[in-house]
């Protein structure tokens, strides 16, 4: 992987993790959680709600490509439910949720994003909504 699509790499973990952000770049297009209207400001209030949500998190990058304006990874996060979320109480429980995100980069800035999360697997985990029987 060459030198600016490590930097595109970083920069693109980094604001999904809202530890840093692009350069001042702006996210144009997200998915916004329930409410919100999608861009940047959506997605660090859902983020921030998610870790006021659940403690003693940690969110490992599992694998990660770089191919033209385009970064993927395939990342795991974990915690314990220990506040409520999007009116769910607190249930003490650990989770695991495993998803996969796609951004496009352009001059440094996350224009697009694209996310698929396992929200059910987690709810289930919260036992909000049963497993699916086995036949």
């Amino acid at each position: 992987m060459n030198i600016k699509r490590k930097t595109i790499l970083i920069c693109a973990l980094a604001f999904s993790l809202l530890l840093a952000s692009c350069s001042a770049g702006q996210l144009a297009a997200t998915v916004a959680p329930p409410g919100s209207v999608p861009g940047r400001e959506a997605l660090k209030q859902f983020v921030t709600m998610f870790r006021a949500a659940f403690s003693d998190t940690q969110t490992t990058v599992d694998d990660a490509i770089a191919e033209g304006d385009k970064v993927a990874w395939r990342w795991t996060f974990r915690g314990t439910h220990t506040s409520p979320f999007m009116g769910i109480p607190a249930t003490g429980k650990a989770i695991t949720l495993t998803g996969i995100t796609i951004d496009r980069v352009v001059g440094n800035q996350i224009v697009e994003r694209w996310n698929q999360a396992d929200f059910m697997g987690m709810m289930q985990q919260l036992s909000v909504t049963p497993a699916p029987q086995a036949s």
